[in-house]
This record gives C-alpha cells, structure tokens and sequence, in this order.
C-alpha cells in the first residue's frame, strides 16, 4: 500500500510557516487550478520560492544544498498529499 501523508498535518522537516487557510491556485502557464488545504498551500508557496531561490541565487555550497534537500522532500510531500494537486499545478 502506497504512502499518503495527511493533507492537514504539517510534515516535521517543514520549518516554514503554515497558513490559517487554504487556498485556490492556478497554474500560471495552463490556467488550470486546484483548491489547497492550509498545509498544502504553505508547502506549495515554499517549493515555488525555494525554487525561485536556486535558480536565481548565487548560494553558499552548503546552503543550497540544505535548501535542494528540503526542496526535494517538500516535492515528494505535496506529490504524496494531493497527487491531482501536484499534477495540476508542479508537473
């Protein structure tokens, strides 16, 4: 049986803040867009500024490579959570 975390509980590695509410986002490229529970809306918005952040920013070696880590665990999360989510508006 495949794992699927709680949409609602926040992840322990998630160090970010977590939003009071959820939320509808669209996909800026497709016009597609999906409702997102408080959690998911704060781990999306964190995957989109981190991503943001390595393609743009010149970090230290050491930092982006805590930040691609944590980028990456927050992918497999949101995956996990709401796959329709993901697919809609990360793939």
């Amino acid at each position: 049986m495949e794992y699927k975390p709680d949409q609602n509980k926040v992840p322990k590695w998630f160090d970010g803040s977590i939003y009071e509410d959820g939320g509808y986002v669209t996909n800026p490229f497709t016009g597609a867009g999906v409702d997102l529970t408080n959690v998911e809306l704060s781990v999306y918005d964190f995957i989109k500024g981190a991503e943001a952040v390595l393609n743009h920013t010149a970090l230290p070696a050491s930092e982006a490579k805590k930040l691609t880590r944590t980028f990456r665990r927050a992918l497999s999360w949101f995956g996990n959570a709401n796959s329709e989510a993901y697919m809609v508006l990360l793939d």
